[in-house]
């Protein structure tokens, strides 16, 4: 009677088969891929951005480059959002390697936690951008409207 109470109150346990493993380690590897050539390509970005700024401000002489500052507030919300989803993949890649490696469940669903927060992530900001292009969308379509009752004698 003991025992069928301990095994109602842990949670279930799943093997996973060799296939599984594999398919899991490809898989991190090529997110260990992709979250390299991110980090790559953020470098890349903060450097060309950092050659810009530099620029602006030697050969303007009249303070003009300081109308760069926004441009650097925006470049720097770019390598933020770019880097969060960078960093969810390697942390998955590192986890899930050393599951496989020392063949640990909790190492596995801890990377397969990252995996979940690396979606979540893209899908927050693909809803954000989408009602961004929304409000845009309407915003143009009152504009048009209200632009062409005005001009509607004019020309």
């Amino acid at each position: 009677m003991e025992n069928q109470e301990a095994n109602t109150t842990q949670a279930p346990s799943m093997v996973l088969d060799a296939y599984g493993m594999v398919q899991i380690k490809e898989t991190a590897k090529w997110a260990k891929t992709i979250a390299i050539i991110g980090f790559v390509m953020m470098g890349i970005m903060l450097l060309f951005g950092i050659f810009g700024i530099v620029f602006a401000f030697t050969k303007s002489n009249n303070g003009a480059a300081f109308g760069f500052i926004p441009l650097i507030f925006m470049m720097a919300i770019m390598l933020v959002l770019y880097g969060i989803p960078c960093y969810y993949l390697l942390q998955f890649y590192k986890y899930c390697h050393a599951a496989i490696l020392e063949r640990d469940s909790a190492g596995l669903s801890k990377g397969l936690a990252f995996l979940k927060s690396h979606f979540n992530f893209i899908g927050v900001l693909i809803i954000i951008g989408i009602a961004f292009y929304a409000v845009v969308a309407i915003g143009m379509l009152i504009g048009f409207a209200v632009g062409g009752s005005i001009f509607n004698g004019v020309f």
